[in-house]
């Protein structure tokens, strides 16, 4: 069983998810196209508040949480944690998948047979079935063995998103029954 997790985008939810891996011993790979973003972690500074993250990402910054400035192959499975803001005006509003079509996109050139890739993003009912497949369908990648999507739960968006996880790793449960059988 591989224990090398990509997370990519870390903003709070992929952050928050990166640390909560690296405590169960997984090592976990973070990547964000916001070189600031990735400038301040690698100085062990966190750009969201969240209580005690510093102490967190200092305790496993480049132990069991690595910082990669560019995606690669290297990885069997990916979570993708990227924003999709609300976007419109009153009548009516949309996500905007501009960044799930993005990282799909790059995705879709560098993954290999056998890659797990779980979207940990708010996404519209048929994102997966109609905007996200079809990307990696026309690269001709056929050869994933899985391609899944989870939504974003509102506790996610709350404060204490570490902790929470630490204690109750059950709401988590989802990644290691597809991926790795454990509970």
């Amino acid at each position: 069983m591989s224990k090398k997790i990509c997370i990519v985008g870390l903003g709070y939810v992929g952050l928050t998810l990166s640390l909560a891996l690296a405590k169960k011993n997984y090592k976990v790979y973070g990547y964000d196209s916001n070189i600031k973003v990735l400038n301040s972690l690698k100085k062990g500074i966190s750009h969201i508040y969240e209580k005690n993250i510093d102490n967190h990402l200092r305790r496993y910054l480049n132990k069991k949480f690595f910082l990669i400035d560019n995606l690669n192959n290297n990885f069997k499975t990916f979570i993708v944690t990227v924003g999709t803001p609300i976007i419109g005006n009153k009548k009516k509003y949309v996500s905007d998948l501009g960044q799930v079509k993005e990282i799909s996109n790059r995705l879709s050139q560098i993954i290999k047979k056998n890659t797990l890739i779980i979207f940990r993003s708010t996404l519209p009912v048929g994102t997966t079935r109609n905007k996200i497949i079809p990307i990696f369908e026309k690269k001709k990648i056929k050869n994933c063995k899985r391609l899944f999507c989870s939504l974003c739960t509102r506790e996610d968006c709350r404060r204490k998103c570490v902790e929470r996880i630490r204690n109750d790793s059950s709401n988590y449960s989802w990644i290691w029954q597809s991926k790795f059988g454990e509970n």
